[in-house]
């Protein structure tokens, strides 16, 4: 702290570790003004707790000598609080001052967060020269220049992308590329064996998982599951079991979101609807209950590793070197772990703040079970919905769970392979969509809301999401709920120039995707997986922008 010209007053104790926090927090991002009204509150209320019934040192400054540095970086700081307050905006204030300090250090070089993109990795350049073709390296180089353009303007950290054709023998690789780096503090280079968290993207292979015991005849879909009431395999597949709720309500903290604890506690909780009443989606009961439907744990994960191995041999057919998919991060795997924007405090770092407070009040204790002061007060502040916020997928004892259906890490070539594999052996109407007239989308639970934009959501076969085509040919944020009608089933077996085909696959919440584009003479599949995500939503930018590419391109 004296480094930066603050001295705090002799022979009192304060807690600078606190004021760090608060001082870069406030520093990370403005907020418009009903956006910042809850966190507001909640400082103000900490703040008030803390003159009332802390220590008397708190009751007075423990400042006594603020250079004069300090007192002109805190007036620029209160100027663009106030102007983005008063225009109603947010406004990256470190940023800011970070790229201000970095042009008047280093007048000759732009200022940047991120190190200079360059070319895309050289596993991917000689990937690119060994397939050859005009076509292939005319798409490669298109889709290159769009990432490094998003990587460029920041709506991009890091990225895999991957495209096959396969509709013809055999398949080809038309594109394949990493670039960018793993994390705004490990700047390291994504490269084509980077894993990256594939989080809803999970569901999918759990699908698959479930498909392949249908087609081995291990599995029916009339089937029930021990649930109250009961649900068949069809309805928890589909998104209709009725149990689309956040968390059952014995799942309190971390420490709980164990495998076989969740099963058990999902098995003991009730339904939130009658099944088969409407198609929502299953956020985070999903592969939980396909575990169930599976018959338990060991043989949900013999089927797990034998949808994967039919990846692993699409993969070495078309010679793509691609770590195995896998529930947990191998032991020394790099990781491009999901990212909030830089400018942005994330989840994590406002509860931590928050309940760094409430321990200096002393009401917020560590407990014998291991829970610790910050999660305590992230529940007691922030509900459950935090047990399941982006923003901790990141953490390494996050990682170390198997949480199927909520997370998996992989790549982008090894999620190719696996729907190029998968799209072979299929049931006949896994594609059917089982959607109602009955969007769901404004009936969610509240404590559901916060995680979840659930627009793009509302479609699904056995397991499949099906996304129409206006998700990416909207050149702005995509339709709102309701607008555009969903494609029918036609328009999956043969493609018109008035109905053009809808995708198979699945989308995340960040942006990331793994789809099948149906066509007539070059279906393709496409894998694009991205690390950031925050309230600017570039990663679905970055994701439509992909495809409408591709469409043009086709």
């Amino acid at each position: 702290m004296k480094v930066i010209g603050i001295t705090f007053k002799e022979g009192d104790v304060f807690e600078p570790l606190m004021f760090l926090n608060f001082t870069r927090f406030c520093s990370r991002e403005t907020q418009p003004v009903e956006e910042a009204k809850g966190q507001v509150e909640g400082f103000m209320k900490a703040g008030d707790d803390l003159y009332q019934r802390g220590p008397k040192r708190f009751k007075k400054s423990p400042f006594d000598v603020m250079s004069g540095d300090m007192t002109y970086f805190l007036k620029a700081l209160d100027l663009l609080w106030c102007v983005s307050s008063q225009l109603h905006a947010r406004h990256p204030v470190m940023q800011t001052m970070f790229d201000r300090s970095m042009a008047a250090l280093v007048p000759r070089s732009p200022p940047r967060l991120l190190p200079p993109l360059g070319s895309i990795t050289a596993g991917c350049a000689a990937s690119a020269a060994s397939t050859g073709g005009r076509s292939r390296a005319s798409l490669q180089d298109r889709l290159g220049q769009l990432l490094e353009e998003f990587y460029d303007q920041g709506d991009l950290l890091g990225a895999q992308l991957c495209v096959l054709r396969v509709g013809r023998r055999p398949p080809k690789v038309l594109a394949d590329l990493a670039l960018g780096v793993c994390g705004w503090l490990q700047q390291e280079m994504v490269t084509p064996s980077t894993l990256f968290n594939l989080l809803d993207i999970s569901k999918l292979i759990v699908s698959f998982a479930l498909l392949d015991l249908l087609r081995r005849k291990k599995l029916k879909l009339s089937d029930q599951l021990p649930l109250k009431p009961p649900v068949t395999v069809e309805q928890v597949l589909s998104h209709r079991s009725g149990y689309w709720q956040l968390l059952p309500p014995e799942i309190q903290h971390l420490s709980q979101l164990d495998w076989e604890q969740l099963l058990k506690a999902w098995q003991s909780c009730e339904a939130i609807e009658a099944p088969n009443h409407a198609q929502r989606y299953h956020h985070s009961s999903f592969g939980y209950l396909c575990t169930l439907a599976a018959g338990g744990t060991q043989n949900f994960l013999e089927a797990w590793d034998e949808v994967c191995r039919s990846g692993a041999q699409m993969a070495a057919e078309l010679s793509l070197d691609a770590p195995p998919l896998s529930l947990t991060v191998p032991s020394g795997a790099a990781v491009a772990a999901p990212q909030g924007e830089v400018t942005t405090p994330d989840f994590a770092e406002i509860a931590d703040m928050v309940a760094n407070v409430y321990v200096l009040l002393g009401e917020v204790k560590e407990e014998a079970n291991g829970r610790s002061c910050a999660e305590t007060a992230r529940k007691e502040l922030f509900g459950r919905e935090h047990l399941l916020d982006r923003s901790l997928f990141s953490l390494p004892e996050t990682q170390s769970k198997i949480m199927p259906g909520l997370q998996s890490f992989g790549t982008s070539r090894a999620l190719c392979a696996l729907l190029g594999a998968m799209e072979r052996q299929l049931p006949e109407d896994a594609l059917r969509s089982r959607k109602d007239s009955h969007s769901g989308v404004e009936e969610l639970a509240t404590e559901v809301e916060p995680l979840l934009s659930l627009e793009e959501f509302q479609d699904f076969g056995l397991g499949i999401q099906l996304v129409p085509s206006s998700y990416w040919r909207d050149t702005k944020d995509g339709p709102r709920p309701g607008q555009v009608p969903y494609q029918s089933l036609e328009s999956f077996i043969g493609e018109t120039a008035e109905e053009p085909q809808a995708a198979w696959g699945h989308l995340a919440q960040n942006g990331s995707f793994v789809l099948m584009l149906p066509h007539q003479e070059q279906p393709m599949v496409v894998s694009l997986l991205l690390n950031m995500s925050g309230r600017k939503k570039s990663g679905p930018k970055v994701a439509k922008a992909v495809l409408r590419a591709i469409h043009q391109h086709r």
